[in-house]
């Protein structure tokens, strides 16, 4: 049976990024707990616009992430080693999945 997964919409604390420039800021790690988690699409008064490489790297209890419409680049091997037996993949805001295998996905 599938099981739902619940996102959490996160606190921006549980981000660590970078500021692109007055604008934008890139995610480059998640420092909370939850197994499944909103990417939010402001982080301050920075637009979230990518995900750094590896960010996500090896984080085995990862379920499920839900990324924000702002988001323009996924850096390489973002979510790689991410197997959560109960993994669900990564969901885009407005709800369309991708699933492994493709180019957004865990693997």
């Amino acid at each position: 049976t599938d099981r739902k997964v619940n996102f959490v919409k996160e606190s921006e604390d549980n981000f660590t990024y970078e500021i692109l420039n007055g604008t934008y800021c890139r995610i480059t790690g998640y420092t909370g707990s939850e197994a499944a988690f909103v990417i939010p699409a402001k982080i301050g008064d920075y637009t979230v616009q990518s995900i750094s490489d590896k960010a996500f790297m090896n984080k085995t209890d990862l379920e499920g992430v839900m990324l924000p419409t702002t988001l323009e680049v996924l850096g390489a091997n973002a979510f790689k080693g991410c197997e959560s037996p109960h993994h669900h993949g990564i969901t885009f805001e407005h709800r369309m999945p991708c699933q492994a295998g493709h180019p957004i996905g865990f693997t």
